[in-house]
């Protein structure tokens, strides 16, 4: 069983993403924010190489408008999620903030 230890700068990182992610929650909720956003948009604000490697592990899943439609979309909590999640990881994971 494998023991973490982790820095307050590590808490607080965690704390500070999770609070971001419920903020985000919240607009879509009250419809301040739209839930999905389109692919242009996600290569945009999430990089092109990491939505198409989200989408091809599995991690993903783009929406396809109509049957004769070219566009897709995305759902923006899901891109947030994996996002803040793959950046925690690398913090808790980074050796020069574990000592």
């Amino acid at each position: 069983m494998n023991i973490w230890h982790i820095t307050d700068f590590q808490l607080s990182y965690v704390v500070d993403q999770a609070a971001g992610l419920a903020t985000i929650v919240t607009l879509v909720r009250l419809g301040i924010i739209r839930p999905y956003i389109n692919k242009s948009v996600a290569f945009q604000l999430y990089g092109r190489k990491n939505v198409l490697r989200w989408i091809d592990h599995g991690l993903l899943e783009p929406i396809k408008d109509g049957r004769h439609s070219s566009v897709y979309r995305m759902s923006r909590l899901a891109l947030e999620v994996i996002s803040r999640s793959l950046q925690i990881l690398r913090v808790l994971n980074d050796d020069q903030f574990t000592t």
